[in-house]
Formats: C-alpha cells, sequence, structure tokens
C-alpha cells in the first residue's frame, strides 16, 4: 500500500524556488511579504502572528507569485473568473465580479481567492475555520473559492458514481 504524504504549503513554496523566512522585524500590522524584484526567492513572514495567520499569509503570497508576478497589472483576471461555467449561477457569479473587479476585486482580493482555493484544495480546514473567523468579511471570497472548488469536484463525484452498479429496488 502506498502512502502519499500530505502537500503542504513549504512543499508549494519550494516546488516555485521559494524560501519561507520569518523577521521579527516586520511591523505589527504586516503579516508578510513575498521578495520584490524580477526573480524572488523567499516570503518573509511575521512570527508574531498566530500559526493560522502565518499559514493564510504563506498562501496569500504564493498567489501573488503566481498571479501577478511579471504581468501587467491592467485587464488581469484570475481563471476563476475567466472560465467558461456550464452551471449558469456560477457563471453569472464569476460574470458580476468581474464587472465590478476595479472596485471590488483589487490583487490583494485576488490573492485572498487563490489562497483559499489553495486552503480548500489542501484540506486545511482548522486554519480556514479560524482565519475566517478572525476575518468575517472575507467569507464572501471564501464562499467564491468553495462554489469553484464543489463545481471542479462535482465531475468526478458523478464519475465514481456512474461506477458503481445502481440499485434502484425499493427495499422490503
Amino acid at each position: 500500500m502506498i502512502v502519499r504524504r500530505k502537500i503542504t504549503l513549504f512543499d508549494i513554496a519550494q516546488y516555485f524556488g521559494l524560501d519561507i523566512e520569518y523577521s521579527s522585524d516586520l511591523p505589527a500590522g504586516v503579516h508578510g511579504c513575498l521578495e520584490p524584484g524580477e526573480d524572488p526567492r523567499f516570503i518573509l513572514i511575521n512570527p508574531n502572528q498566530p500559526a493560522f495567520e502565518q499559514q493564510f499569509t504563506i498562501a496569500h503570497e504564493l498567489a501573488h507569485l503566481v498571479l501577478h508576478h511579471n504581468s501587467r497589472r491592467q485587464h488581469h483576471h484570475h481563471w476563476i473568473l475567466t472560465r467558461k461555467w456550464r452551471w449558469s449561477l456560477l457563471a453569472r457569479f464569476c460574470r458580476g465580479i468581474r464587472l465590478s473587479k476595479v472596485v471590488i476585486i483589487n490583487r490583494e482580493c485576488q490573492a485572498d481567492i487563490w489562497a483559499l482555493c489553495l486552503l480548500i484544495h489542501l484540506g486545511d480546514v482548522s486554519t480556514l475555520n479560524i482565519y475566517l473567523g478572525r476575518h468575517p468579511k472575507k467569507k464572501i471570497w471564501y464562499s467564491l473559492a468553495l462554489l469553484v472548488c464543489v463545481y471542479k469536484a462535482i465531475p468526478k463525484l458523478f464519475q465514481i458514481w456512474l461506477k458503481r452498479p445502481l440499485n434502484l429496488a425499493r427495499p422490503a
């Protein structure tokens, strides 16, 4: 039996060639940052923040690397918002967000959504619950991230369900 090790945020950072470094010199309101420049080598984290804030900050800074690093500032939408969704509710929701992007979804909000998707994907439920309890205004971004993750899982669930034989007989 093959036992797979759980992938962590540190594994993902390492994949992108980033080190996670901790610095107590950051101001209290600064949770962390991606090294500025053409080729970032580290994510700087404030160790004075709670562990769940540190986890979210790592995911958030990874999002900046993936979404925004070396990209033009204007006309950049996350793939979640530009995908042609077959589920009409999700398509309308994303369209509304795209139309109001200038006001609502700036680069920081995009990074938050991506970070939430990543934490959902990694199954880090305790970090998500604590983080959202402390930041209730971000629950709308969590709702969008959850919709995307559920939408992506539905076809897989149907594949599993269809491979099982159907038993439509009523119980006696």
